[in-house]
């Protein structure tokens, strides 16, 4: 698609710094990324969301990210000082998707500040956590959002993969309720008949 950035990164008309390709996806660095060495996996066939993505291509995603995450463990990647950290005036970026910002030779980040509920945020260095300037990659989280409701904003599927280092200050927050016996069973149930036999 040609109004598709990431279409454009995988036919090589668009910009990015390409890591890895294999014959179903590609994967390049994200260009506002939430810490140092934040990669995307991409499919090459276009997909807005999960439901138009192959049983193929999310397998070629996954796998990919897995390789990706263990070989950022050996690159050497280091957390930065707080002032040469991604993010305005040294603040982590809030996960939030990616946001075409224009039509320029592989712009294809932005971030919003906020997800709401369930989302992966950043704080200053001054705040959350005690700063570990130096540390190396001990972490991976894969992250992909799938729709408006989730913070998708480039509508071709991708998949995040974030190293993280101990004290970069980004957090993953969850619901502080937990669920009844009944509701997980309700869930459970209209999920196993949504799945039907495929």
């Amino acid at each position: 698609m040609d109004d598709c950035v990431f279409c454009r990164i995988v036919a090589g008309t668009a910009t990015a710094d390409l890591v890895a390709e294999t014959a179903r996806v590609v994967a390049f660095c994200d260009i506002a990324p939430i810490t140092p060495g934040h990669l995307l996996v991409v499919p090459r066939a276009h997909g807005s969301g999960l439901a138009d993505v192959s049983d193929d291509d999310a397998a070629a995603m996954t796998v990919l990210a897995r390789r990706l995450a263990v070989a950022l463990r050996d690159t050497g990647l280091r957390l930065p000082g707080p002032e040469r950290r991604p993010g305005p005036t040294g603040r982590w970026r809030r996960l939030r998707g990616h946001r075409r910002t224009g039509t320029g030779g592989g712009r294809h980040g932005g971030r919003n500040s906020d997800i709401g509920g369930g989302s992966m945020t950043g704080s200053s260095a001054t705040g959350g956590g005690r700063d570990r300037e130096g540390a190396p990659i001990t972490g991976t989280n894969l992250f992909l959002a799938d729709g408006v409701s989730a913070g998708q904003e480039v509508f071709h599927a991708h998949l995040h993969v974030i190293p993280r280092y101990a004290g970069d200050g980004v957090r993953l927050r969850t619901g502080e309720r937990t669920s009844t016996p009944d509701e997980r069973a309700e869930v459970a149930e209209r999920v196993r008949a949504a799945l039907g036999d495929g």
